[in-house]
């Protein structure tokens, strides 16, 4: 069945005059207004029940991302613009914060405005960050709102039971109770070099995974990554636009030099926290985290990328048990989106 959904988005190269009265618009600068041809294009859907969420910029023209809906269950679905970036407050100072920058680009995210966004079981409360200031959404009302935030944020994720944000801000884990508006630090780095709740560089570069903690347990529990960068080599990546600004520090793991520390801990809202353990030594890499209601499917890699442990971690657990091994003589391939399990647990 063939589902057509009436919207009013304008194409990248429509003209506003007859098409005999302009100038043919070069496909180099076509490409370059519509970045890519990625404005306006439907992306990152979420679905919950027959309503799809996704974001879409106004225009073919506009970089900015907005939050749209549409429910299927109507015959004759109409897209509904759930969050219009253009009308949050355009005076709030925010900045994105560099690791949100480098998650872009690590994601090839050529856009603004609303870039990701997280919905909570029901479908009733959307978090979302825009310039690294934090919003929940609520469709029903029609209604947006800042959440109070120490700093600009990186991956606002709202709970199951859209009760609670938790966001990174400075290398810390936040949590924020969206009905009282408190900010709880949750998690704190213990120095210069380690943090919370990213992913580490390898596994955002090479492994496309892009994020460092998860919801667990129906809201009862996150599964946050920390990173220790501390025994990591130094570069200098200085910007060739700008040759009289300071070339700035990064931490980057060259073939054959140390890697980031990893690990991954349990984390309970009111700070109880549990780390869980693999051989971390002979699988260095946290290539995959797939967290569902019914349990948590992680997988580790070696560092020849030869050998591969995949792992379960059950509800109300803290241990990782190991459910399959793979080995290949070459290499093993990293594909997003698995391994997981379905509905009866079978490993995907």
């Amino acid at each position: 069945m063939l589902i057509r959904i009436r919207h009013d988005a304008v194409v990248a190269s429509q003209p506003t005059q007859p098409a005999s009265a302009e100038a043919p618009v070069s496909f180099p600068r076509q490409r370059a207004r519509t970045r890519g041809f990625q404005c306006g294009r439907p992306r990152s859907f979420a679905i919950c029940g027959s309503r799809v969420f996704y974001i879409r910029s106004s225009t073919g023209l506009d970089p900015a991302g907005s939050l749209w809906s549409v429910d299927l269950s109507d015959p004759n679905p109409i897209e509904t613009c759930v969050v219009d970036v253009q009308q949050l407050p355009s005076d709030d100072g925010g900045e994105v914060p560099a690791a949100e920058r480098a998650r872009r680009e690590r994601m090839r995210e050529v856009a603004g405005g609303i870039t990701a966004f997280s919905l909570d079981q029901a479908g009733e409360r959307i978090a979302f960050c825009v310039n690294g200031v934090p919003y929940v959404a609520e469709p029903s009302t029609q209604t947006t709102r800042q959440l109070p935030s120490a700093g600009p944020v990186v991956d606002p994720r709202i709970d199951p039971t859209g009760t609670r944000v938790a966001f990174v801000v400075d290398r810390s884990l936040h949590l924020v109770d969206i009905d009282s508006g408190t900010d709880q630090e949750l998690l704190v780095p213990q120095g210069e070099y380690d943090g919370w709740g990213l992913a580490d560089f390898i596994a955002a570069e090479e492994l496309d995974r892009h994020r460092g903690f998860w919801w667990i347990d129906g809201g009862a529990a996150l599964l946050v990554e920390h990173v220790d960068e501390a025994g990591v080599g130094v570069r200098w990546i200085a910007d060739p636009a700008q040759p009289e600004a300071e070339p700035v520090a990064h931490r980057y793991p060259v073939a054959g030099s140390p890697n980031a520390e990893v690990s991954l801990w349990r984390v309970q809202p009111d700070g109880n926290r549990q780390e869980l353990t693999w051989d971390a030594t002979g699988y260095p890499y946290l290539a995959s985290v797939h967290a569902r209601a019914d349990g948590v499917t992680v997988e580790t890699l070696s560092r020849d990328q030869r050998r591969s442990r995949i792992l379960a971690l059950n509800p109300g657990s803290a241990e990782l048990e190991l459910i399959a091994e793979h080995e290949d003589e070459w290499w093993l391939d990293v594909v997003p989106g698995s391994p997981t399990r379905d509905e009866l647990g079978a490993l995907i």
